[in-house]
């Protein structure tokens, strides 16, 4: 009867860490501790360097590794449909989106995403939907987060909202990519002047669409 052999993946998020930063944390280690670190260090294979997230997606690596590894599948990661459905919304045949509004700090740079509170859901709905509409597209909640669905395919994909933050407000164009990425842009643009005309959405800098596609079987 021969021998069944398993592979597991151990992920470590920011295992590389600069090395001022990794060499303070090794001096704080406890004995236990840095023998347990040196135990995975013992056991692993000579490290292979990989180049898995070509751009957008250069501060995601993680996001394009398990969407190829872990999931199977090629290309951009699609992650809105999946997230919508996670967050209580039902399955769709159509191509869907996330939209995440975003928050500028004082240098200009994208200071993270926009909370979205309870009592600012209808009037989000209502200042945007038109926008979305005259896109070719429909704007839902889940109840935990904004999403559009779109009639047509777009050849486009886009840096997810979390990776974003610290970046220059003027470079978000280079975390877009494909051939409909100007819809991206043109969309998000239309957004946020449209969130502008309420006082109560003052504090939203703009909106980011990321995470676009299908699901599978769908």
């Amino acid at each position: 009867m021969g021998t069944m052999t398993y592979k597991a993946f151990i992920l470590i998020p920011g295992a590389r860490w600069p090395e001022p930063a990794a060499r303070h944390l090794l001096e704080t280690l406890t004995s236990a501790e840095r023998a347990m670190l040196d135990a995975f260090g013992d056991a692993a294979e000579d490290p292979v360097t990989q180049w898995i997230a070509p751009e957008p997606f250069g501060r995601a690596p993680h996001l394009v590794w398990a969407w190829r590894v872990v999931a199977q599948r090629r290309g951009a990661p699609v992650t809105a449909p999946y997230a919508w459905v996670a967050q209580g919304g039902p399955e769709q045949s159509t191509e869907m989106w996330a939209l995440t509004p975003l928050t500028r700090d004082a240098e200009g740079r994208v200071g993270g995403v926009f909370p979205i509170t309870d009592d600012l859901t209808l009037p989000l709905l209502m200042r945007l939907s038109p926008a979305v509409e005259a896109a070719g597209g429909r704007l839902q909640w889940s109840g935990a987060g904004l999403y559009l669905t779109t009639k047509t395919l777009w050849d486009a994909s886009a840096a997810p909202a979390g990776s974003l933050e610290g970046l220059p407000w003027d470079e978000l164009a280079h975390q877009r990519a494909g051939t409909d990425a100007h819809k991206l842009e043109e969309l998000s643009l239309a957004l946020t002047d449209a969130a502008k005309a309420d006082p109560k959405l003052t504090g939203i800098a703009g909106f980011w669409l990321h995470g676009g596609g299908t699901a599978e079987g769908a």
